[in-house]
């Protein structure tokens, strides 16, 4: 199977990409909130506000494979490239900061 731009399965390809984005952000969310809940609020752990930013980053490459992948014209497997490298970056560094 092909995967062309505008093809059922691209488009749940970003579908799935979004969701699977908004997830980590969420969760990413939630390790800083219970980070900081764990401390005093003026020495919040610098490592779960950066994790938790480069979740957030990764949305952007998310959302553009999603709308490339409902263009007829478009690169949706780069841009979900792009958003795994996003997503490796946030494991690497909790790997290493953890």
């Amino acid at each position: 199977m092909e995967l062309r731009p505008r093809s059922p399965a691209t488009v749940a390809l970003g579908t799935l990409t979004v969701l699977g984005a908004l997830f980590v952000t969420w969760v990413a969310h939630v390790w800083r909130w219970v980070d900081c809940e764990s401390e005093s609020y003026s020495v919040c752990g610098s490592e779960a506000h950066t994790q938790f930013e480069l979740a957030a980053v990764g949305i952007v490459p998310a959302f553009v494979t999603f709308v490339e992948g409902i263009r007829r014209r478009g690169h949706p497997l780069a841009w979900l490239a792009a958003t795994v490298l996003v997503y490796a970056v946030w494991i690497a560094y909790i790997v290493w900061a953890g």
